[in-house]
């Protein structure tokens, strides 16, 4: 985290001794995408004042998907990037890419500590949780979470430009493309669903 284009280069030097910890990195980030929600979608399961869903097997069908979206983001800027003349090695990109999602891991962690434990941030702002301006709270909450979204969107186009050997300009746009491709394909699969 203190010296990103150096970790990259030493991930894209040698991917084999950090392809495990980038599986373990992926999974984890995705946790941190999993669903909440403000309506509650069966009135069976119960809601948190911040709308997480406390069911397990919404909240796996929700990971599961965030796994999967993460992955297929991963091999898009694979393959586009590989078309661009970038790395041919999956396994190289897959761990160079994973990698840059530690903000995120870092960021989740805090904003879940507050999601599973609501009582923390009632003792801390002092807010009682049964007041409309506790679950306002959330957004508050939310918006934390966004720099460090914003934080591995930024190295992921550093990975990308040193995995590949691209200028910036050109990671952008693969990481901008794949990301729309990725849009689209969700777009579609709502629809249909």
């Amino acid at each position: 985290m203190t010296k990103p284009n150096h970790t990259f280069r030493a991930i894209a030097e040698n991917n084999q001794s950090y392809f495990v910890v980038a599986v373990a990195i992926l999974v984890i980030a995705s946790f941190f995408f999993i669903s909440l929600t403000n309506d509650q979608p069966d009135p069976s399961l119960v809601v948190s004042e911040f709308g997480y869903v406390w069911d397990v097997e919404y909240q796996a069908e929700s990971f599961a998907k965030a796994v999967l979206w993460n992955l297929v983001s991963i091999v898009l800027m694979f393959y586009i990037g590989m078309k661009f003349g970038g790395s041919n090695s999956f396994k190289k990109v897959f761990s160079v890419l994973a990698y840059a999602l530690i903000p995120v891991v870092v960021g989740g962690i805090v904003l879940h500590v507050f999601f599973m434990d609501p009582t923390l941030l009632e003792n801390i702002t002092g807010i009682d949780r049964e007041s409309a301006e506790f679950s306002g709270l959330f957004w508050v909450l939310y918006f934390a979470f966004i720099p460090f979204v914003i934080w591995s969107f930024i190295l992921s186009i550093q990975a990308i430009k040193i995995v590949n050997s691209f200028r910036t300009a050109k990671a952008f746009g693969v990481l901008i493309l794949s990301s729309a491709v990725v849009y689209a394909i969700s777009w579609v699969i709502a629809l249909v669903l």
